[in-house]
């Protein structure tokens, strides 16, 4: 699995991210997968800016104004 962060997250934080997403995807897994062996990683990559693109998105927004908080 490879995770992709924006730029300017420190070593902790993408840390915490490594381990909270590690956690949760091997625990579906073993769920799915019972006692057959299996084989999970994860690698954090900081996205380039320069080589990404992507389309107007209103995800902030919509993350700022959950009902309930």
């Amino acid at each position: 699995m490879i995770r992709r962060l924006g730029r300017g997250r420190d070593d902790a934080t993408r840390a915490r991210a490594v381990d909270l997403h590690y956690t949760a995807a091997e625990t579906e897994l073993r769920e799915q997968i019972g006692d057959r062996p299996f084989i999970a990683s994860l690698e954090v990559k900081e996205i380039d800016s320069r080589f990404g693109r992507k389309a107007s998105s209103k995800i902030h927004d919509a993350l700022t104004e959950r009902p309930g908080e």
